[in-house]
């Protein structure tokens, strides 16, 4: 288990300008590195980096939303799958996670 920090998504200001927000939430999670892959994109001259990242049932998060592991930022690339919804676990310390798939891209060159 990490501590992995869940930043709000980014407004837009009234000149159209993206203002980050440096708002956050520490939850524990499960990222696994092992399962991510990279992709090489040579349109764009890029890598991306994807990993799955497993987070506590019930956080208010979306495909806007960023994560920072280790110090370093993913973005969601999709809304989150929560495997809580519509299952009774067998144990009561038993709690099924939310699972995440994030994306880092990193200029080549």
């Amino acid at each position: 288990m990490e501590r992995i920090r869940i930043f709000d998504p980014p407004e837009i200001g009234y000149d159209g300008s993206i203002i980050h927000s440096s708002d956050y939430t520490e939850a524990l999670g499960v990222p696994q590195y092992d399962t991510g892959h990279e992709v090489q994109h040579k349109d764009y001259g890029s890598t991306a980096q994807r990993i799955r990242v497993f987070l506590p049932s019930g956080l208010p998060i979306g495909p806007n939303h960023e994560l920072e592991i280790r110090g370093v930022k993913y973005k969601i690339l999709h809304a989150p799958f929560d495997w809580a919804i519509g299952r009774t676990p067998w144990f009561q310390r038993h709690s099924p996670m939310i699972e995440v798939m994030c994306e880092r891209r990193d200029v080549d060159g």
